[in-house]
């Protein structure tokens, strides 16, 4: 294990796609002592050598499309000005295929991101979304403090939805060398195809174009939400939710951490996310899965205690925002209206399939909205008599 000095020593964030993990490094790219690498094992950096320009693209666009926090620089800055250094070293397989390592690094992966940290002209954060297979790796090579960003999992698998690339990601997981076997069983639950292609893109490209149903994609993505809770919670050293950063003292408990850490000058009070409203029938859909995903785990040889305090974790009520409930209405309407549009405009989208659902969910919605919008007012009127 590489030992270094708190204050020097790396910063990792590991999460899921969909968790906050942009808000975070964001807030993180803003203080002046850390250099700040976005998802090192994002895909896109095979081009950094043959297209360096591209990666000064601004990020605007993808900010608004994926709703991001407005970056202060393009997504991968940081490698674009060490691109020198990096020469040659990313590889392919990083992203999926060698997704889960075991205790230790390959040799390749391992030159990479010491060549990321060395190259830093400051204390480096590394914010992957694509670690928790290799969390442990990383923390026995590079030691340093390791941060776990979690979401719950509904609303987060509901937040895939923004752009099918999502649920593609996790299918490209599942076909990843070293598959544990917990998640091999998932797998052949989920009937995710096995495809190797020349290049990430088209292996994007072939899952997008197969896509699974409600079921198995909630299965599969649960799977690895909860692989990923377990493994994360093992090895690290802090742990943040997104979804409780509502709340005022929380907030104040992870500022706290982190300054213990080495990290200062860190606000979130502008951190809001507002909690998934289920019906009971969607309700008994997630429970159903994450149950039979539980089971699946405590048979694979995971503790029944550390599967349960998962599962309890990702089942908890989460802290409001504080948007009035007819706000967050409002607000789920858009995002719904804007899902439609996506699948509308999607040339692998079956609307014939997709528009039925989105048109009830859209009229539950709208019915919910008058109910609490009329609660609201008379509310309103008898405060005003009183």
């Amino acid at each position: 294990m590489q030992k270094t000095a708190p204050a020097a020593s790396p910063i990792f964030i590991h999460s899921l796609f969909r968790a906050g993990s942009t808000y975070l490094f964001n807030k993180f790219r803003y203080t002046d002592e850390l250099y700040c690498y976005q998802e090192p094992c994002n895909e896109a950096l095979i081009d950094l050598d043959s297209h360096p320009d591209g990666f000064l693209k601004p990020p605007d666009y993808d900010s608004r499309m994926l709703r991001h926090p407005t970056l202060t620089a393009p997504y991968f800055y940081e490698y674009y000005c060490i691109r020198d250094r990096l020469k040659g070293l990313f590889r392919k397989s990083f992203s999926y295929e060698e997704y889960f390592t075991g205790p230790r690094l390959p040799d390749a992966q391992r030159k990479y991101f010491s060549t990321l940290i060395e190259a830093a002209p400051k204390r480096p954060l590394l914010q992957f979304c694509r670690s928790a297979g290799r969390m442990e790796a990383l923390k026995q090579e590079f030691g340093g403090v390791h941060i776990h960003l979690w979401r719950e999992p509904r609303g987060q698998w509901w937040s895939y939805k923004i752009s099918d690339y999502f649920d593609a990601t996790t299918q490209a997981t599942y076909n990843a060398f070293q598959l544990p076997e917990v998640l091999t069983k998932i797998r052949m639950l989920a009937s995710i195809h096995s495809f190797r292609g020349r290049s990430v893109n088209r292996e994007i490209a072939f899952y997008r174009s197969h896509p699974t149903g409600s079921r198995d994609s909630y299965l599969a993505f649960f799977g690895m939400w909860l692989y990923s809770f377990i493994e994360c919670e093992r090895y690290a050293s802090e742990t943040i939710c997104i979804n409780k950063l509502n709340n005022v003292d929380y907030r104040t408990r992870v500022t706290h951490a982190l300054s213990l850490a080495g990290v200062d000058g860190l606000e979130f009070s502008d951190a809001k996310l507002a909690n998934t409203i289920l019906s009971e029938t969607e309700v008994s859909f997630y429970e159903n899965i994450e149950n039979e995903v539980a089971q699946m785990f405590c048979e694979c040889g995971y503790a029944r205690s550390e599967v349960m305090a998962a599962l309890g974790a990702g089942r908890a009520v989460m802290p409001p925002t504080s948007d009035a409930l007819a706000d967050t209405l409002r607000n789920e309407i858009a995002r719904l209206r804007a899902l439609a549009f996506a699948h509308w405009d999607s040339h692998t989208a079956s609307e014939c399939q997709i528009f039925p659902r989105v048109s009830s969910t859209w009229r539950g919605l709208m019915q919910r909205l008058k109910r609490y919008s009329g609660q609201i007012l008379l509310q309103s009127k008898t405060d005003d008599r009183g």
